[in-house]
């Protein structure tokens, strides 16, 4: 064969077989985790109850997680485990609700906030029960032990956010619970019980600059919340019927969903939030703001609210009536952002309804729906 034609053949055949190489490998790479739990097997009063989970990348890719308040990757003390004995019974959640977005994670890139694993890597991450449960009322027993949440945000290859599901055949522990069965409550700067509204607007930790912020936030809050009402109340004796804007954030309507969403709304708009106490010693830059499970007068604000604007989508009006909601009508955190809340509508509408994130883009309404 000609030399000339040879050399030219050869690096050819080589790129060719590099690109199908390098395709099939990146076709055929799966990320993939596990997740276990472990803890002590006895328990003598609830302040031993601390357990330990495990995540492990048992993928063949680099996985960027985002460390999701609602996850075992995140100590703030939301309801990340399901607990009951074999009864059925269950402690009583007294831990935080948090407003926090995936999406504005990913957009800030903060390394602080993400959990980086390699294939083969594993992060442990140990979780004191007792900061979040309260057992008082469960009693002394045996109790099963899971994770709430094995679903995970990450970035894939291109940037965008995605989820993972995580094996959780090993995420299950057994503990035999005794003696002390709750502590005192816990909150950022004091402890209390309970914490009541007042006829005028208050402070904790807050600058002046904060404070003119909040004023303005707390108006806003408030036209939403009583715009909302307007918008859900029946003209006259009229019937309530679906809309683009119901139909986006609360899915399938019917006139129980619909009751059950206007009460809400006119619970949180009945508290002013003129009314409440602001405090704004939080200082974690990764979500919105917090409430406190009986601490329904105070509204903690921490980092990314502050650079929220005061209306529109995930604002700092939306943030107040997002934790006022968590306080005033029970509502959860089943999903976080808007595009898993327009997705929850569809799949769950029973959840979007009490979905505290579901609640805020209602009576935002940006972009604007008829």
């Amino acid at each position: 064969m000609d030399p000339y034609r040879r050399l030219i053949m050869f690096p050819t055949a080589f790129f060719t077989t590099f690109i199908i190489v390098t395709l099939f490998h990146a076709a055929s790479a799966k990320p993939a985790l596990s997740l276990a739990l472990t803890g002590p097997r006895e328990a003598d009063g609830v302040g031993a109850l601390r357990v330990t989970a495990r995540l492990v990348n048992t993928g063949d890719v680099e996985l960027r997680l985002l460390n999701d308040p609602r996850t075992i990757l995140n100590k703030i003390e939301t309801n990340s485990f399901f607990i009951a004995d074999g009864a059925g019974r269950s402690p009583t959640f007294t831990g935080t609700f948090v407003k926090y977005s995936p999406k504005k994670i990913v957009e800030r890139n903060r390394t602080s906030s993400f959990t980086v694993l390699a294939p083969g890597a594993s992060v442990e991450i140990k979780h004191d029960l007792s900061r979040a449960y309260n057992f008082a009322g469960s009693g002394e027993s045996t109790y099963d032990i899971g994770v709430a949440a094995n679903v995970f945000h990450y970035v894939d290859p291109s940037g965008k956010l995605a989820t993972i599901r995580a094996n959780t055949v090993k995420a299950n522990h057994k503990t035999a619970l005794k003696g002390t069965l709750a502590v005192e409550r816990r909150t950022t700067r004091h402890w209390h019980a309970t914490s009541r509204f007042h006829k005028r607007i208050a402070y904790q930790s807050c600058s002046e600059s904060e404070k003119e912020i909040l004023v303005d936030a707390a108006a806003a809050a408030q036209a939403y919340a009583d715009d909302t009402v307007k918008y859900l109340t029946p003209i006259r004796d009229g019937t309530p019927a679906s809309s683009p804007r119901w139909a986006k954030w609360f899915g399938n309507f019917t006139t129980a969903h619909h009751a059950k969403v206007l009460d809400n709304f006119r619970k949180i708009a009945a508290q002013p939030f003129a009314s409440y106490t602001y405090d704004c010693s939080c200082k974690n830059p990764d979500v919105f703001g917090y409430v406190v499970i009986g601490d329904s007068g105070t509204i903690y604000l921490c980092g990314i609210f502050w650079q929220a604007s005061k209306t529109g989508s995930d604002s700092r009006a939306g943030t107040l009536i997002h934790e006022a909601s968590h306080t005033i009508a029970e509502t959860d955190d089943f999903e976080y952002g808007k595009d898993g809340a327009a997705d929850l509508a569809v799949r769950n509408p029973a959840e979007a309804i009490a979905n505290a994130d579901n609640t805020e883009y209602f009576a935002e309404n940006d972009p604007s729906l008829a």
